[in-house]
């Protein structure tokens, strides 16, 4: 198959709804980051407003506090705890993709999955709390299936039937946390490389980028296994990395880095034999003020270079959004493609 029928065969069937799919489906919006968090107190907090349970004692009757009326944030987390705190998050999203689910059941999820409380819910369409709460129970039908839905951020389809091979790719629904979620990437980079042997010599770095974004959506197989996983393999430079639907944010930084030469100074004082943190300290301030350097232009405590490590490491983790280059390649080949046909 040539480059030029590949591109056709892949693009023709969207390319009428190509801008209906990016607004809609690619700048979707979803919590697919609810669990994608930078440390794990920020984790199993997002757990436990999923699973809904109250945040007064919640530490102790999980079993990661085990010390009564000890205050203050806990260093690290017990994985044994941690991994049975996952697994009911994911006997909970499992029910997405069961078939003997309830529209009543399905609410609570679809609730759930968007972090909402049933006055919000009925905020927004128009109704009581009570009402809402009352079809989440089954109690009362909702009259206006298809504003709920839109609500609640879910196809209507899924809302009726239950059906999940009506969810996308990038739907809010179902994804996994912990082991559950590794197992899902791993089937979903097999079958992301199986996809990439199909496609062959199919062009540039962007043109691939854009065949796997629609692959993932196209492929039932490749849509539910992302969907699950949180995220979709992708190609950049050269090799394969994961992109979550979105991102997690980085938090806006609180200063400006350091220079180059203070930076050098830090590493070379801290990197001394024998040296403890406070007399390397004292020596970089010292040879900081011998060149010259204002007091805003060095760290004056420690605490403050550690606070910029931090954030420089964010930045390498969180700081790129590959969403954007992605959704960069699917327009540029979409009018390439647009442009070869008329």
């Amino acid at each position: 198959m040539s480059r030029y029928t590949f591109m056709h065969n892949l693009f023709n069937k969207r390319l009428q709804l190509s801008r209906i799919f990016l607004r809609d489906n690619l700048k979707r919006k979803n919590l697919m980051s609810l669990f994608e968090k930078a440390n794990q107190c920020k984790y199993v907090e997002a757990m436990r407003k999923f699973l809904r349970l109250r945040k007064k004692g919640f530490l102790e009757e999980a079993g990661f506090r085990t010390q009564a009326g000890k205050v203050g944030r806990l260093r690290r987390f017990d994985p044994l705890v941690l991994g049975k705190l996952e697994a009911r998050v994911n006997e909970k999203a499992a029910r997405v993709d069961s078939k003997d689910t309830t529209l009543p059941e399905r609410i609570r999820l679809a609730r759930d999955y968007q972090l909402m409380t049933d006055v919000q819910i009925g905020r927004a369409i128009g109704v009581t709390r009570e009402l809402v709460r009352r079809w989440g129970k089954g109690l009362n039908k909702p009259t206006n299936l298809e504003k709920l839905a839109r609500v609640l951020n879910v196809p209507i389809g899924w809302l009726e039937t239950g059906d999940a091979k009506l969810l996308l790719a990038n739907s809010s629904l179902g994804v996994r946390v912990g082991h559950d979620a590794a197992i899902h990437r791993e089937a979903l980079f097999a079958l992301t490389q199986q996809r990439l042997g199909e496609m062959g010599e199919c062009g540039d770095a962007s043109h691939i980028q854009a065949s796997l974004e629609w692959s993932v959506f196209d492929t039932p197989a490749l849509a539910s296994r992302a969907r699950k996983a949180g995220g979709r393999w992708q190609y950049f430079e050269g090799s394969m990395h994961f992109v979550p639907w979105v991102p997690t944010k980085q938090p806006e930084k609180t200063r400006r880095d350091w220079s180059d030469a203070v930076e050098n100074i830090i590493s070379e004082e801290l990197a001394r034999p024998k040296q403890t943190v406070v007399r390397a300290w004292e020596q970089m301030q010292q040879r900081c003020k011998a060149l010259g350097l204002k007091e805003n232009e060095y760290p004056k405590r420690i605490s403050l270079f550690k606070r910029a490590q931090k954030q420089r490491i964010w930045a390498e983790k969180y700081g790129v959004d590959l969403n954007s280059m992605i959704e960069e390649s699917i327009l540029k080949h979409t009018r390439m493609h647009r442009q070869k046909t008329t």
